[in-house]
């Protein structure tokens, strides 16, 4: 019983602002991503290899990982390489597999020194800063999509108006 108790992990509210959040495929990878990494440093047998995970790392093979989320291999691996340059995990790779690590997990999962969850708060709140430069970019971008449509609707309503115009001129000339 008190290995199940042991058996969940915490996820924290700032998700709702991050750029994963967006992507229902990349939040299934992460969500996955954090399920799968190791709750304590422990070994880890690979074939007939040893593998010492810490806190925050799992094995990764790309053909497991799509088996277990029932998303074809390329895809798994394009949101793993996009996870990685978000800086929400790093990867080490050999012939074989990789290691995934969950950067700040022991801040997430509240089990690290004060140290570290100061610097993951830094390093949150530099996140934090990042994605809300990147909503004012894409907001820039909404304005003047929406600038332009408005544009092409007043275009076809004026099209469409001249049409009604000379429609109207030929009827009445035909009269």
């Amino acid at each position: 019983m008190a290995e199940k108790a042991k058996n969940w992990l915490k996820l924290n509210r700032s998700i709702l602002s991050s750029s994963v959040f967006d992507n229902p495929r990349l939040l299934k990878v992460w969500i996955w991503c954090l399920c799968k990494a190791s709750h304590k440093d422990r070994d880890q047998l690979v074939g007939m290899q040893v593998v010492h995970l810490e806190a925050g790392q799992f094995v990764y093979g790309r053909t497991a990982a799509s088996e277990e989320l029932k998303i074809p291999e390329s895809t798994v691996s394009r949101y793993m390489n996009k996870l990685k340059a978000l800086g929400n995990v790093s990867i080490k790779t050999n012939n074989k597999f990789s290691v995934v690590t969950v950067e700040n997990w022991r801040f997430y999962q509240g089990t690290g020194t004060k140290s570290e969850r100061q610097n993951g708060q830094q390093m949150n709140n530099k996140w934090t800063t990042n994605e809300q430069q990147m909503d004012t970019n894409k907001n820039v971008k909404k304005g003047k999509k929406e600038r332009y449509s408005y544009m092409r609707e007043e275009i076809r309503r004026r099209s469409k108006k001249a049409l009604e115009e000379i429609n109207n001129e030929r009827g009445d000339g035909n009269r």
